[in-house]
Formats: C-alpha cells, structure tokens, sequence
C-alpha cells in the first residue's frame, strides 16, 4: 500500500469521523475565522457593510494565516506553553490593529502600514513548513520540504477544483435561466463564488498531514518535479548566467558602467537559483553527486560576478537617481543574496530552512515596524525637497504669490528639478507639504 493511499484512507467512511473531529480540533479558529469573513460578504451581498466590519473581515483572515503557523509549532509538546503565548499575543496584537484601524488612527493604510502587514504575513507563510519543527534534533529538512510541496499541491488542486465548481455553477445557473425563462440576479453568482470559497479553504484544513505524515522524510516523493527543475529549469538558468557573465566581461573590457536593469536581471537570476536548489533538494542529499557540486561549488562561484555587476548597477541607480523603497529593498536583497550565495558555498551539508527563515527576518527587520524602508524613504525624499526649497529661499517665504514670483524666476532646470521631486512625492506619498506649482 503506498503513502497516497495511506493518505486517503482517512477520508473513508470508517475514519471520516475520527478525521473530521480531529481536524476541527486543530484549527478550530481557522474554521471560525473563515466562516465570519463568509457571512460578512454575504452580508455585503444584499446591505453593504459598515467599515467595521469590512476591517473586521481583513483582520480574521490575516489572523487565520498567521495563526495556522502556530498551531502547527504547537504541536511539538516543547512548545505548547509558548504556543499558547505566542497565540494571545498574536490576536492581542491584531485586535490592536483592528481598533486603531476603525478609529482611523493609521492613515497610511495604502503605504507603509500596507507594506508592514503584507511583509509580516509573508514571513508567518514562510515559516508554515517548519513551523512544525522548531527545535528538533534532525538530519535533514525533508519532513519540512514534503510538508511545503504536498501543501502547494493541494493549494494547486483545491484552486482548480473551486474553478471547475464555480463555472459549472454559472452554468447551471444559465441553463436555469435559459429552460425556465427566469433572471437570476447577480447576487447568486456573488453567493455562489463566496460559498465555493468558503468551502475549499475550509477543505484544505482537512489536507494538512497529522501524526506520522507530518514526519515523512523520503527523498523520493515528487521525482517528477526534481526531474522538470533539473532538466529545465536548470539548464536554463545556465544560459542566464553564462550571458550575464559575457555582458559583465563587455563592460569590464570597455570600463563602463552597466546599465540599471541588470540589478533585476541578476536578483531574477538569483532567485531561480534559490528555486532551483530547494526544488532540488532530495538530490542534494547525495553529496558526491555531480549535481550537487554543481548546486553548490559551480553555480554559487559564477554568481559571484553577477552580484559584484549588481552591487554596480544599485550603486550607479542611487547616485543618479536618489533613495526610493525599492532601492533599498534591492541594496537589503543584494546583501541576503550575498549571504545565501557564500552561506551555500561553505555548507557542506545541504540545507534549505535557513534560507526561508533567514528571508522571512529580512521581510520583517526591514518593513514590519513604524520605520519601515517606505517611512524611510519618503523621509529622505521630503529632506530633499524641502532642501531644495531652501536653497532657493522659497520656504522662507509666506505668501504664495511671492513665492510663485521668486519660482518662475529660477532656471528651467531648477524649476525641472522641483517640480520632478513634487510630482513624485504627491503620487507617491501623498505629499501635504508645500507645493509651489499646481499640476
């Protein structure tokens, strides 16, 4: 009997009950969550609902993730005081949120908060595969990397299987409409998708291995996959290195700088590799292989001039152009990318949890917090501006007709200058400061 089977065996009439009372045992808030985030939207159908309570749902469903990673680092009886910590201070936390949200007090919903919030879900999403297995005394990471692939799976199949739902719905819907010549109203298909929603979310929980599956170390379970990396993706991005390897020789030869876009050539290079090396890793554990010489002696040493040609790139984006956020989430992952690549060439022993916890603390050390790179950056942006302003005198001006007078007298290439740093401050960050020409 193999382990699909075994798996299966317990959504059989004799164990679907054991399973079901097992499942809502586990994620109990996760249910709960999702299903008051249903009935909200239902609600939202027919009344549209108060921005409590809109606010509300976008909390429950962040808790419900955030949440689902605890629940399975509380499963290690080590853990189950600090899980229980952990947990009051996760929902005390979010509560916080929520109130400082429907009281307005946090107004840069769309920037920084929005990036802080995203980032902080992103790094408990990373660490769901190894939550499970903090602490533990272990060999390798393929318990935690069966655990990742079969999750993603079932996510890929749950996603198919909710559009195969929905548009057969709409289809009978149609077809009812059609046969008995009656209208349905929009409200059904909005009722439809949030039930089907509902019920594949609520479906994954029961996918999730327990006990024994949790603990699954082959190395042998998705040879498929190992097979596609290794065959495709792989000699692919050996292409992608040996052409940025030739551009990085051209501008050595012809002592020039390399032009901004190779910054993002070589981090999408990067994380191919990053890619590539955890799709790969049940063959890494072979270490006198010759795959895992070249994942990690070969590879690594060429990307080391691809990221000296990045580190370039940045620098010269900087001085030409300024500080923005996405500078300074390039110059964080340049230096992480540094990192993997020296960490993966000394390791002998292959590894993969460092790198998801090692980039789930960059997401949180440079964004989920009050003074993240977005806060960061429009600081910086508006001392520049109002710098500016100072040189030419117009901040110690009060009347804007004065100080319309003093800036249509300046060069054109000043008035370029203030007004190029405006317009982005206004988009970007919504800017209240002075503005000394409307556009």
């Amino acid at each position: 009997m193999n382990k699909l089977q075994q798996f299966f065996e317990q959504f059989t009439a004799a164990n679907l009950k054991e399973t079901v009372a097992a499942t809502f045992k586990r994620f109990y808030v996760q249910f709960a969550c999702v299903t008051v985030t249903a009935v909200i939207a239902y609600w939202d159908i027919s009344n549209s609902v108060e921005r409590y309570l809109g606010i509300l749902a976008g909390v429950l469903m962040c808790g419900s993730l955030m949440d689902f990673t605890l629940v399975l680092f509380g499963e290690n009886p080590k853990h189950k005081n600090t899980f229980i910590f952990s947990r009051i201070v996760l929902w005390g936390a979010l509560m916080v949120c929520y109130i400082l949200l429907v009281d307005s007090k946090i107004k840069d919903t769309n920037s920084s908060f929005a990036i802080a919030c995203a980032c902080v879900l992103g790094s408990f999403a990373l660490m769901i595969p190894f939550a499970g297995f903090v602490g533990l005394k272990d060999n390798n990471d393929m318990p935690a990397y069966n655990l990742m692939i079969k999750l993603i799976i079932y996510q890929v199949l749950l996603g198919i299987v909710l559009m195969v739902l929905f548009i057969g719905g709409e289809l009978l819907i149609l077809a009812i409409s059609t046969l008995f010549e009656c209208q349905a109203s929009e409200n059904v298909s909005l009722g439809l998708g949030i039930t089907l929603m509902w019920f594949i979310i609520c479906s994954f929980y029961f996918f999730v291995p327990r006990g024994e599956n949790l603990q699954d170390s082959s190395t042998d379970n998705f040879r498929i996959l190992s097979k596609l990396i290794q065959y495709v993706f792989l000699p692919l991005l050996i292409v992608y290195v040996i052409v940025i390897l030739i551009y990085a020789l051209r501008v050595l030869i012809a002592w020039e700088l390399p032009k901004g876009m190779v910054s993002y050539l070589v981090s999408g290079v990067m994380f191919t590799y990053i890619f590539c090396y955890v799709c790969l890793y049940p063959k890494l554990q072979n270490t006198g292989s010759k795959l895992y010489r070249l994942m990690h002696t070969y590879i690594p040493i060429s990307l080391f001039p691809l990221l000296v040609l990045m580190t370039v790139g940045v620098i010269r984006r900087v001085s030409d152009y300024g500080i923005t956020p996405e500078r300074l989430y390039l110059i964080t992952l340049l230096v992480w990318f540094y990192g993997v690549n020296i960490v993966i060439l000394v390791r002998k022993t292959p590894r993969i949890r460092w790198i998801f916890v090692s980039f789930a603390l960059l997401l949180l050390l440079s964004s989920a917090h009050p003074l993240n790179y977005t806060k960061i950056g429009q600081m910086v942006n508006v001392a520049e501006y109002e710098q500016l302003l100072e040189e030419y005198h117009l901040t110690e001006l009060q009347e804007p007709e004065e100080a319309k007078k003093v800036y249509d007298n300046l060069p054109d290439s000043v008035q370029t200058n203030i007004d190029e740093k405006q317009r982005y401050l206004l988009r970007r960050y919504s800017y209240e400061g002075r503005v000394w020409k409307d556009k």
